[in-house]
């Protein structure tokens, strides 16, 4: 049965290891090589996600089966969050499910945990920033509860992505 772990600085490599595959195969087809290539290798380097991990602010959750990760999240409060900062919000920056474990029900449980967290840390809502050229999360966020209330950009390399900023209230 998949159980969550808190992710601490001795977990880099196995979370470095779970981001590079999922964030790849996600989205490394649909971008030019080189902006991909330049994101990658600095939001995923060691030092990049050691900083990360030292951050209070910040907290990362393994979905696990047995030993294997299958998915995880980030999850960002107060000056930690990419944009509102809000000190009654938590961000939901980063979720992701390994491919061969999607259609299987982990991304719920993913957002589920996220919601769970927010509503344990006494937070009024949870938001996340989602690309606009990914309407199949947009329809699953939408599913969820959530409601588009803004755009932000998104630099990936050189390319000025932008998303959809989501928000779901408790």
């Amino acid at each position: 049965m998949p159980h969550f772990h808190q992710a601490t600085v001795s977990d880099w490599q196995s979370l470095q290891q779970i981001a590079l595959q999922t964030f790849k195969a996600t989205y490394e087809h649909l971008n030019i090589p080189d902006n991909f290539k330049a994101y990658v290798d600095t939001s995923f380097s060691q030092s990049q996600l050691i900083h990360e991990l030292n951050n209070p602010l910040s907290t990362y959750f393994l979905l696990q089966d047995g030993v294997k990760s299958i998915g995880y999240i980030k999850l960002n409060e107060s000056t930690a969050q990419t944009e509102l900062q809000e000190a009654d919000s938590l961000e939901l920056e980063r979720i992701y499910v390994v491919q061969s474990e999607h259609g299987k029900g982990f991304g719920k449980i993913l957002l589920q945990k996220a919601i769970d967290t927010s509503k344990n840390r006494h937070k009024k809502s949870l938001w996340l920033g989602v690309w606009q050229e990914n309407p199949k999360a947009i329809a699953f966020y939408k599913h969820q509860g959530f409601e588009k209330f803004g755009e932000h950009a998104f630099i990936l390399g050189n390319d000025h992505q932008i998303d959809d900023l989501m928000r779901i209230s408790f």
